[in-house]
Order: structure tokens, then C-alpha cells, then sequence
């Protein structure tokens, strides 16, 4: 059993899909290793930025093409994948579906450590410049707090 016409021009768009998707992964797993690296190595970081904006220049057309081949009646490319068990198409839809997985996983979790390094610099700097009072500190429980006016109580009798 083969995926019907309507599904044809879906598949295309996943065959255009699946090799872009493959550099994405390929680029985000870098950039975690780059956010991950001590001392971060921000030219290179920089660099793959600027690669990974390239790519998504490509993919971001094409995934809005694949949206438009979505039948209608279908919700999710999930869904679709249930209705076409069976077919040659599934193991490429299965594979694209979990590449997309990855994809978003793996760039909101490089989101959170890059927010996460800013806030770091950020506090690093108020204390440079003086504003202890504006930097986050760490309490007992490893939670982010701020730094309460008064100042610090040691040392003062």
C-alpha cells in the first residue's frame, strides 16, 4: 500500500525537510557543546549563530509548505502518521517527526542555558559596577534571590 496523490506532495516537502532538519540537529548539538565548553568560546558561538540563522532561512519556507500539504482533515503530522501505518512513507514520517522532537527539545534547552548565562553575566556585572544590591544571590534552597538592601550584617558590630 502506497500513500495516496493527496499525500504526495506532503512527502516531498519532508524529502526537502529531512536533510535541512539532519544540520539543524547537527548545529544545535554543537552550539550545546560550545554553551557547555569552559571558556566559552563566544567568536565560535557567534559563527554558528550565524549558520544556523542561514538554515532556518531554508527551513522556515519549506515547514510553512509542509503546514499547507497537511490535509485538512489531518491535525497533527502525529495523527497522520497513525493513519499511514503501514506504508513505505512511515518509517520517513516517523523519522522526521522524531528529528522535529529532537529539534525543539534540544533549541529550547541551548534557550534556557543561554538565558541562563546572561542572567549570570548580568549579576557578574552588578557586582563589578557596584550594585551588589541589584545582583541575584543564591539562598539555601539554590533558588535565585535578590540581594536584600541593608547590606550584608557580618563583619558589622
Amino acid at each position: 500500500m502506497s500513500a495516496s496523490p493527496l499525500h504526495l506532495p506532503l512527502f516531498e516537502r519532508i524529502e526537502q525537510l529531512l536533510p535541512l532538519l539532519e544540520q539543524f540537529l547537527y548545529l544545535l548539538q554543537e552550539e550545546k557543546n560550545l554553551l557547555s565548553a569552559h571558556p566559552l568560546d563566544t567568536d565560535a558561538l557567534n559563527g554558528l549563530t550565524e549558520r544556523k540563522e542561514q538554515l532556518l532561512d531554508q527551513l522556515t519556507p519549506l515547514s510553512e509548505a509542509l503546514k499547507e500539504a497537511l490535509p485538512e482533515e489531518t491535525t497533527s503530522l502525529t495523527a497522520l502518521l497513525k493513519e499511514l501505518e503501514g506504508t513505505p512513507q512511515t518509517d520517513r514520517l516517523r523519522r522526521f517527526i522524531s528529528l522535529s522532537e529532537q529539534a525543539e527539545a534540544l533549541h529550547l534547552e541551548n534557550g534556557a542555558t543561554l538565558m541562563r548565562l546572561a542572567q549570570l553575566n548580568e549579576g557578574v556585572l552588578r557586582l563589578l559596577l557596584g550594585r551588589q544590591e541589584d545582583a541575584p544571590t543564591y539562598g539555601p534552597a539554590n533558588r535565585s534571590s535578590g540581594h536584600r538592601s541593608g547590606g550584608n550584617k557580618l563583619g558589622k558590630a
